[in-house]
């Protein structure tokens, strides 16, 4: 069920968990309430900002992800698509203006009796983009991860055998000495038991830590694979949709 609250005189709508912030940007009202009572049958879940032309205009600083702009007023509408340009922000115009340039943030669609349907279903595709690009990121980012952790992963390697090498020597020589009948001192003796005994506990330490090696290695790559798992092939980028009113 989709929530209402205000936030700076505007009615901010929320579904579920809100990932991305959407402007509605126009004076009819109609189709701002329309158009997100159409949202809830979307999976994709959004944060709307309804707001006017005049309203948007007013803002001191222009800062959102993605807008649909649908104004009746040619010169208040190419000023909100100017300001939303400056900031970067993906666009999903309902009709024409002949102050606008068409960009590759801006998509034109026909101020006709399928606008809402055609402007719903650009903005969801647009969401989904974003969306997708998150994961594929996501990805990247843990295959980058997994390498420097191989390149770690084999700087430990060479280092446990040398230390199991080097243990594996005390106490080996340890143990000759504990035979060689030629040593009767009681005291040596004792020392050398020490130093069996104390080689043998730094080996059984040194095999805690290569078994609690191999386990978070087992988890990482369980965790590497969810997120592969996650993410899908991005489709190809559409281009602005120039139609005549």
């Amino acid at each position: 069920m989709q929530g209402h609250m205000a936030h700076n005189g505007l009615t901010i709508s929320t579904k579920g968990t809100a990932t991305r912030c959407v402007w509605l940007v126009s004076d009819d009202e109609r189709f701002r309430r329309d158009f997100e009572s159409r949202w809830r049958f979307e999976r994709e879940a959004a944060l709307f900002a309804d707001m006017t032309a005049e309203e948007m205009l007013a803002r001191r600083t222009i800062q959102v992800d993605t807008a649909v702009v649908k104004i009746a007023d040619s010169d208040a509408g190419a000023a909100c698509l100017y300001a939303l340009d400056q900031a970067g922000a993906f666009v999903v115009c309902v009709g024409e203006f002949g102050a606008a340039e068409p960009t590759s943030k801006t998509v034109y669609v026909s101020a006709g009796a399928q606008a809402l349907d055609s402007a719903l279903r650009v903005t969801v595709e647009h969401l989904r983009r974003l969306s997708a690009e998150q994961r594929f990121l996501r990805a990247e980012e843990s295959l980058d991860t997994q390498q420097q952790q191989a390149m770690i992963g084999r700087s430990v390697l060479d280092i446990r055998h040398a230390v199991n090498n080097t243990l594996t020597s005390i106490i080996g020589n340890a143990e000759l000495l504990q035979l060689d009948e030629r040593i009767v001192d009681a005291d040596i003796r004792e020392q050398i038991d020490t130093m069996q005994d104390m080689a043998l506990r730094l080996h059984e330490m040194t095999q805690r830590i290569w078994s609690l090696e191999s386990e978070l290695q087992i988890g990482e790559r369980s965790s590497h694979n969810e997120t592969l798992r996650g993410s899908r092939p991005l489709p190809a980028r559409a281009k602005p949709v120039v139609r005549a009113d």
